[in-house]
């Protein structure tokens, strides 16, 4: 495999990840539950009641239930 084939693969494989972290992100922010709860927990995780793992856990968690 020469240098531009090696290359774009590469980029395509890149393209894809990018896409389909575009394509969760974009799910996980206009879900309800999470547009209800985010405010919540991020003031929850700025008052240092949680931890930001403790806090992304628990969006996860509302995420997968709903």
């Amino acid at each position: 495999m020469n240098h531009f084939e090696n290359n774009r693969k590469k980029q395509a494989k890149y393209w894809l990840l990018a896409s389909i972290n575009q394509g969760l992100q974009a799910t996980f922010y206009n879900n309800e539950a999470i547009k209800k709860e985010l405010s919540i927990i991020e003031e929850a995780v700025l008052s240092s009641e949680l931890s930001p793992f403790q806090g992304a856990e628990r969006l996860l968690k509302i995420f997968k239930h709903s």
